[in-house]
């Protein structure tokens, strides 16, 4: 599904050559995980602050980084470094995730922390 800017919800077929797809059903918030963002978190593990690799994927388990999903993930168009790109968004409880596929490999996902830009929003801090 693709959102506009003025928050109507539509379609185009033609999103599907990205690959990103629905996945898995989160019980908690009836929202569907896509699957590009379940694969960035269970991705390579990442090191600690000392250089050494962790035994496990760089966010186990992953909803202690983001929280749940509290949206379906919707494609829009977005300028991303002066360029408009195709992005995926996903809004979860403590993070908005983007999935950018014209970013280069390793940089397509992204995440916001949504509750210190609010913050600064509000408080202008």
């Amino acid at each position: 599904a693709t959102v506009a800017r003025d928050g109507s919800v539509g379609a185009d077929a033609a999103l599907s050559r990205y690959g990103a797809r629905a996945g898995d059903l989160i019980p908690e918030t009836r929202h569907r995980l896509a699957n590009v963002f379940q694969a960035y978190f269970e991705g390579d593990p990442l090191p600690n602050s000392e250089g050494e690799e962790s035994p496990a994927a760089p966010f186990a388990p992953w909803y202690t980084v983001t929280g749940l999903p509290l949206t379906e993930a919707f494609w829009t168009r977005a300028t991303v470094g002066g360029v408009v790109q195709d992005v995926l968004v996903q809004a979860f409880e403590r993070r908005v995730l983007t999935y950018t596929p014209g970013n280069p490999e390793g940089f397509q996902v992204e995440m916001g922390n949504v509750g210190r830009h609010y913050y600064a929003w509000r408080y202008g801090r």
